[in-house]
């Protein structure tokens, strides 16, 4: 039974933290419930492109021009060829670890300059 009790208040903590911080609903559609237990558990060191938002980000949809995201999301961090001599394939990175550890993933893959895959994810080192 305590352990009921305590599953309960642990869930309405959740609520009321999520509640009050508005991005945390954004962040949550893209790492699930799961990435904000890690984020809680794990020492995190996310770094962002400086108009990055978790609200934009949920807004890059497959078929968008690479122009479109850069409207949406500002320059990101990186521009990285996941492969080099493949000129048309691009990756958009927004978010990176600086000291190399858990950190929230966000990268946008490009073809042609169109949206081919949008990768976002609590990565645990």
């Amino acid at each position: 039974m305590k352990n009921k009790y305590k599953f309960i208040l642990v869930l309405i903590v959740f609520g009321i933290i999520c509640f009050f911080q508005g991005e945390t609903i954004d962040r949550i559609k893209i790492d699930g419930i799961s990435g904000e237990f890690l984020d809680v558990l794990f020492v995190t060191d996310t770094k962002y492109a400086n108009n990055y938002s978790h609200a934009n980000f949920n807004k890059i949809k497959i078929g968008m021009s690479d122009t479109q995201v850069k409207e949406i999301l500002g320059e990101p961090l990186i521009y990285w060829k996941p492969k080099k001599d493949v000129a048309h394939l691009q990756v958009l990175v927004y978010s990176e670890s600086p000291k190399d550890t858990h950190y929230r993933i966000r990268q946008i893959y490009l073809d042609n300059s169109i949206v081919k895959k949008v990768k976002g994810y609590f990565y645990v080192d």
